[in-house]
């Protein structure tokens, strides 16, 4: 199997049928190119009733249960493939485009971002990303790592609205209280590689709280940004990417309480 992120791949090799089928579903929308070149290799076996997982041939971690390795590879996988991708920056932050326009949702966590771009994803936005959104110096293109969405179990709105009655868990067990949703059960073909940025919100989701809209100065926009960047890079390229997003995009900072009247402002945003 081959997972690709910024001109990178990662290889895993795992013999047994069910465990490649769960790591297949959860990295299904990011499968590798062969041009790229392979920048990390892991090895998932069975050995004297342990599950071994090793990475460029040193050992990870061992575990009596598929799932714990299953959940300790996705989370060991996809910072390696950020931090070795010396050619972009990486910011956490969602990505969705409309009409190829992009849309940058950026926030800690806890601001909401991941559950607006669930619901406007079921509204018609074509998603990249909910957590790693990648950008190169030579380009005004962002893409994503199209993983599943990461949502609180809780997440009534999203259920009711986008999913059928009783809809099971892609991913049940693996975190207790997370839901991992594929953006495609949300509104079919969905998906999209690429976006150029357009317009750039900073959500916070508040209880209650009336609908807060302000612009943000291209300054205070870089500011931020440059806060969400998570990979190794050179400063001067955090600030110079960060730069020229604020530059070519509007930005707003928005508080909300009530998610149908986000959800009306953002598609007015967007025309």
């Amino acid at each position: 199997m081959q997972i690709q992120f910024c001109q990178s791949r990662a290889i895993i090799h795992c013999d047994d049928r069910a465990l490649y089928q769960k790591l297949s579903r959860y990295f299904r929308h990011c499968m590798g190119h062969a041009d790229y070149s392979v920048t990390v290799r892991y090895q998932i076996e069975y050995k004297n009733k342990q599950w071994l997982l090793s990475r460029d041939g040193e050992f990870l971690h061992a575990a009596p249960e598929p799932l714990f390795v299953f959940g300790f590879l996705i989370e060991n996988l996809v910072p390696t493939l950020v931090n070795r991708a010396h050619n972009h920056v990486v910011f956490h932050a969602a990505g969705l485009a409309h009409h190829q326009h992009g849309l940058i949702l950026c926030g800690e966590s806890g601001s909401g971002k991941s559950t607006l771009a669930a619901c406007l994803t079921g509204e018609g936005f074509d998603f990249l990303t909910d957590e790693l959104l990648a950008f190169t110096p030579d380009n005004d293109l962002m893409s994503g790592i199209p993983l599943p969405l990461v949502l609180q179990a809780d997440s009534h709105f999203v259920k009711n609205r986008y999913l059928p009655p009783n809809s099971p868990d892609d991913f049940p067990d693996v975190v207790p209280g997370v839901m991992w949703l594929d953006p495609h059960r949300l509104r079919a073909n969905s998906m999209t590689r690429s976006a150029t940025p357009r317009w750039l919100v900073f959500p916070q989701y508040k209880a209650d709280a009336p609908l807060q809209i302000k612009p943000v100065s291209a300054g205070r926009a870089t500011f931020r940004l440059v806060q969400r960047v998570v990979n190794k890079v050179e400063t001067q390229h955090n600030f110079a990417i960060a730069s020229r997003i604020a530059r070519q995009t509007e930005a707003y900072q928005l508080i909300y309480g009530d998610m149908d009247e986000a959800l009306a402002w953002f598609k007015a945003l967007v025309g």
